[in-house]
């Protein structure tokens, strides 16, 4: 750990780990909202974050890992913010249903949002094992929140959420908030939910097209 705890930045401060990979992050996500995901180079990572080029290779050996680090981070900020959002909600099916709404109609207005709704940046949460996992988790935390127990089931509902919601960021469309909230409300509603998590995985699989 000792030659990863103690990065030098450009004013001549230096950094723990965790606060040098975070900074890192952020460079990299200035540089995705300002040039594009694949338009952005390490070197301009580097620069931005104001340290060299081998610096950057350290925490992150190559780009692809820098993008998937980048918008897991991404994807757990929004996971954080429809937590606090929906606190309220008692009931699971109803909190899954309006953070489908929250994150199509709220979240894209927010800038520290911005980059899951690049076309870029949902082709890769949608390509990381890691992001659906985070999804998972967090849904099987608030289920087990309001309910007292996991749900084997759970993997699937994340599943068919996170897909209903990636496709809206690869393929938006211009209809006003209060059609959005009716059509987000009518794919992802509390008793089709209830009823999902009710049957046996493999049917919740099915009915998912996993």
């Amino acid at each position: 750990m000792g030659g990863q705890s103690d990065t030098r930045w450009g004013n001549g401060t230096r950094a723990g780990h965790e606060v040098a990979r975070s900074r890192i992050l952020e460079a990299a996500a200035t540089c995705y909202a300002r040039h594009g995901i694949t338009q952005t180079s390490m070197a301009a990572i580097a620069a931005e974050a104001k340290i060299t080029r081998i610096t950057v290779y350290r925490y992150f050996p190559s780009g692809s890992l820098m993008r998937r680090a980048v918008m897991r981070r991404e994807i757990n900020d929004l996971l954080e913010a429809m937590a606090a959002e929906m606190a309220g909600l008692s009931d699971f099916a109803e909190w899954a249903a309006e953070c489908l709404v929250f994150s199509l109609l709220v979240a894209p207005t927010r800038l520290r949002h911005r980059l899951l709704y690049l076309a870029e940046g949902a082709l890769e949460t949608l390509n990381d094992p890691d992001c659906l996992f985070d999804i998972t988790a967090r849904f099987n935390s608030e289920y087990r929140h309001r309910h007292g127990r996991e749900h084997p089931g759970m993997f699937h509902i994340a599943d068919w959420w996170a897909r209903l919601l990636i496709s809206y960021w690869t393929m938006p469309c211009n209809r006003p908030p209060a059609e959005w909230q009716v059509f987000a409300r009518a794919l992802f509603n509390p008793a089709m939910i209830h009823d999902s998590l009710n049957r046996a995985p493999d049917s919740i699989c099915s009915r998912c097209g996993s």
